[in-house]
C-alpha cells in the first residue's frame, strides 16, 4: 500500500510540474498578446491606409492621363498640318 502511494505522490509531483511549466508558457503567452487597445489602434491605421489607397491612381486612370498628354504633344507637333487641312485653299 505504501508503495502504491509513493507511485501517486511521485505521479502528482510530475503533474505538478507539468502544470507549473504551463503557468509559466501562458504567462509569457499572455505578456505578448494584443490588448484592446493595440486591436483598435490597428483598426485605425488600416482605416487611414484605406483612405489614403483610394485616393491613388487608378490604372484607368494614369492610361488616361497619358493618352490625353500624348494627343496635346502630336496636337501641338502638328498643328500647322492640322490649320492647313482646315484652311480654304
Amino acid at each position: 500500500m505504501e508503495r502504491r502511494v509513493a507511485t501517486l505522490e511521485a505521479a502528482t509531483a510530475k503533474v505538478q510540474e507539468t502544470l507549473n511549466s504551463m503557468q509559466v508558457t501562458l504567462a509569457r503567452m499572455e505578456e505578448k498578446l494584443a490588448s484592446k487597445d493595440d486591436v483598435h489602434s490597428l483598426g485605425i491605421r488600416t482605416a487611414v491606409l484605406e483612405e489614403r489607397t483610394t485616393k491613388l491612381a487608378t490604372t484607368r486612370g494614369v492610361g488616361t492621363m497619358i493618352t490625353l498628354a500624348t494627343a496635346v504633344v502630336a496636337l501641338v507637333a502638328n498643328w500647322q498640318h492640322i490649320f492647313a487641312y482646315f484652311r480654304p485653299h
